[in-house]
């Protein structure tokens, strides 16, 4: 099962009234209070909902996102020594 905190920008998940959402945003996670959230945007025929689902909550993903190209571009960076840190992703419909 996948959680709220692997989810990436473009990827579609059923949400809480068991329709299809598009992961429209997401943000990096953050600490609130003595849980970690992830702030997002999801969309369905474009009402959006926002909001801090904790990153270890699960979600049942439809459509995965591709993101190999992003990941092998940060494993170019990580090579280099660098140290890249995705604060936001937005999935362009």
């Amino acid at each position: 099962m996948t959680t709220y905190g692997e989810l990436h920008a473009g990827d579609i998940v059923v949400g809480y009234d068991g329709e299809a959402w598009g992961v429209e945003r997401v943000a990096a996670l953050r600490p609130q209070g003595e849980r970690v959230v992830r702030p997002m945007t999801l969309i369905k025929s474009g009402e959006r909902v926002a909001g801090l689902p904790a990153a270890d909550e699960p979600v049942n993903v439809v459509h995965q996102e591709d993101t190999s190209a992003e990941a092998a571009a940060w494993g170019v960076f990580a090579y280099a020594g660098l140290v890249p840190e995705v604060l936001e992703e937005t999935w362009e419909i």
